[in-house]
C-alpha cells in the first residue's frame, strides 16, 4: 500500500481520511504468469496499481495478437474504455509475470473522488495525464521509425527488454522480429 499512496501523492497530497479510506477499499488481486486479468467481452471493473509484476494490454486484429502497452510495477491501469464507460472490454489484459495488483472497484472510484477532493484531483489529474499520453502516442508514432519508438520503449520502461518477449515488443512497434532484432543490434 505505501507505494501505492507514494504514487497517488506524486499528483497531490494524501489526506489521512482519504488513506484510511483507500485502506478499506482496496482490494489485492493476485495473478499468475500469463494469466488473464481482462479479457475481451467482459467489463472492466477495476482500476489498478501494479504493485509487483508486469502486465501487457493488447488486441486482436486479423487474428493476430496486437501489444498494446506494458505496465511495469508502480504504474496505475486499467482498460480505459471499458471501466469508464462500463462497456465490454475490445483488449485483454494479461499477467506476463507472477502479479500483485491493489485494484479499487469502479463504484467505490466514484465514490471515492465524490467524497474526498484529493482523490478527485488525483483521478481527474491522472485521466487527464493518460488522455494526453494517448494522444501524444497515436499521433507521434505514425510518423516515427521502429528505431525511434524502440528508443522511446526503453526510455520509458527501462528493464521491458529482459523482462518481455521480443515478439510482444515487436508487436507493440509494429515491426517484425528480425527488424527488431536489427535495431537492438544497431548500437547508433
Amino acid at each position: 500500500m505505501e507505494h501505492f499512496l507514494r504514487s497517488i501523492s506524486e499528483y497531490n497530497q494524501v489526506s489521512k481520511d482519504l488513506e484510511r479510506a483507500l485502506e478499506k477499499v482496496v482490494i489485492t488481486q493476485i495473478f499468475a504468469k500469463n494469466e488473464q486479468v481482462l479479457k475481451e467481452g467482459q467489463i472492466c471493473h477495476y482500476f489498478n496499481f501494479v504493485n509487483q509484476g508486469l502486465i501487457r494490454s493488447y488486441y486482436y486484429h486479423d487474428g493476430k495478437d496486437k501489444t498494446y502497452w506494458f505496465y511495469p510495477e508502480n504504474q496505475f491501469f486499467t482498460s480505459w474504455y471499458s471501466f469508464f464507460l462500463r462497456k465490454p472490454s475490445f483488449e485483454y489484459m494479461e499477467a506476463l509475470e507472477d502479479t500483485e495488483l491493489l485494484s479499487i472497484t469502479y463504484d467505490n472510484y466514484q465514490e471515492l473522488a465524490k467524497k474526498y477532493p484529493d482523490f478527485g484531483f488525483f483521478a481527474r489529474r491522472y485521466a487527464e495525464i493518460e488522455c494526453a499520453t494517448i494522444d501524444y502516442q497515436t499521433k507521434n508514432y505514425l510518423d516515427i521509425s521502429a528505431k525511434e519508438k524502440y528508443k522511446r520503449l526503453i526510455a520509458e520502461i527501462p528493464n521491458v527488454v529482459s523482462r518481455v518477449k521480443l515478439g510482444h515488443i515487436a508487436s507493440l512497434l509494429g515491426i517484425s522480429q528480425e527488424t527488431l532484432s536489427r535495431i537492438r543490434a544497431d548500437k547508433n
